[in-house]
C-alpha cells in the first residue's frame, strides 16, 4: 500500500522559515550532499523507493492504529562471484524491531523502574533454554531490548531463511507474554546489579541532578532505571506480585496504537505485507 500526499498515513514536514542552515560547503569538498537553506520546499516522499540496488519501503498504519516500516533489500544477482555474498556478513540476515511509545516516564509512582523490568522479561519463557535469545543465536542472530523515558524498543536479526518462524514468536511475545513469576526475581537483581554499577558515574550523577530540579509532579522527578528496592516497594512485593504489576502495565500500555514495528529483509514488499498483517492485526488497539 502507497503512501501518497493525500493518504491518512502521510504528514508533510513544513520547516519554520526561521530555522536555516548557513553554511556553505566549498564547491572542492568532495562529499556528494550539499546544504542548503531549510526553508526550501521538501520534495515529497513515495512510498516505494527503488534506485537500482537501493531498497524498496513501505510505510503503512494498519486498522489498529500499528505502524508498519516494510524495507526490502533484494539480492544482488549481478554479484561477480560467491566470494562477493561470503565477505557481506548481512548478505542472507533479516531483521525486525518493534518500538513501543511507553517509557519509564510511564511507570506507576509506586514501582519506579516497572517499564525496564517489563522490557527484559517479555521475550523470556518458562525455561531460560527456550528464551527467545537462545532461539536466534542457534541461527547467527542476536535479540535485545532496552527503555528510555518515553520508549520501548525490542529488536533481533536471524539468518533469512529463518526469519519467518522468529518473527512469529517475536510477535507472540508482544501479543501474550509469559511474563513467568520464577524469572522476575534474576531479572531484578540484573537491573539491580547494573544500578549498583553506574550509581557512581558522573554522567549518572548528573543526570540525577537535572531530574531533582524538576517540578515534584513531574515524570522526570523520578528513579527511571530502578533496583530491587524501588521495584519491590515498602510491602516487599513477592514475584507473583510483581507479575500481577507487569500485566497491567503490559494491558494498559502495550496496544497497537502505541506501536511501530519495522522490518527488513530480502523478501519482496508484497510477501512482507501479507506476513506482517497476519501476525499483528489481532493487536488490540
Amino acid at each position: 500500500m502507497g503512501v501518497t500526499p493525500n493518504s491518512k498515513s502521510y504528514r508533510e514536514i513544513k520547516p519554520k522559515k526561521t530555522d536555516r542552515v548557513k553554511i556553505d560547503l566549498s564547491k572542492k569538498d568532495k562529499r556528494k550532499y550539499r546544504l542548503r537553506e531549510s526553508d526550501e520546499k521538501l520534495s515529497h516522499t513515495t512510498s516505494k523507493i527503488n534506485f537500482g540496488l537501493h531498497p524498496l519501503r513501505s510505510f503503512q498504519e494498519l486498522s489498529n492504529g500499528l505502524r508498519v516500516i516494510l524495507v526490502s533489500n533484494p539480492k544482488d544477482d549481478t554479484a561477480e562471484s560467491d566470494l562477493v555474498e561470503k565477505e557481506n556478513s548481512n548478505y542472507d540476515m533479516a531483521s525486525a524491531a518493534v518500538c513501543v511509545r511507553v517509557g519509564s516516564f510511564n511507570d506507576p509512582d509506586c514501582a519506579p523502574g516497572l517499564s525496564n523490568l517489563l522490557s527484559r522479561m517479555l521475550l523470556l519463557s518458562n525455561e531460560a533454554s527456550n528464551d527467545f535469545q537462545v532461539h536466534v543465536s542457534a541461527y547467527a542472530g542476536q535479540c535485545g531490548s532496552y527503555t528510555t523515558n518515553e520508549y520501548t524498543c525490542y529488536y533481533f536479526h536471524v539468518e533469512a531463511n529463518q526469519f519467518h518462524q522468529c518473527l512469529e514468536r517475536f510477535i507472540s511475545h508482544l501479543c501474550e507474554p509469559t511474563l513467568c513469576a520464577n524469572r522476575i526475581e534474576e531479572q531484578a537483581k540484573k537491573i539491580d546489579d547494573e544500578f549498583s554499577q553506574i550509581k557512581q558515574r558522573d554522567y549518572a550523577i548528573l543526570r540525577q541532578f537535572v531530574s531533582n530540579l524538576a517540578k515534584e509532579k513531574s515524570p522526570f522527578n523520578r528513579f527511571h532505571k530502578g533496583n530491587q528496592s524501588s521495584l519491590r516497594g515498602q510491602m516487599n512485593r513477592q514475584p507473583s506480585e510483581l507479575r500481577d504489576m507487569l500485566l497491567d502495565h503490559f494491558k494498559n500500555n502495550y496496544s497497537a496504537h502505541l506501536i511501530t514495528l519495522a522490518v527488513q529483509s530480502s523478501a519482496a514488499l508484497d510477501e512482507m505485507e501479507l506476513l506482517v498483517k497476519q501476525l499483528v492485526s489481532s493487536l488490540p488497539r
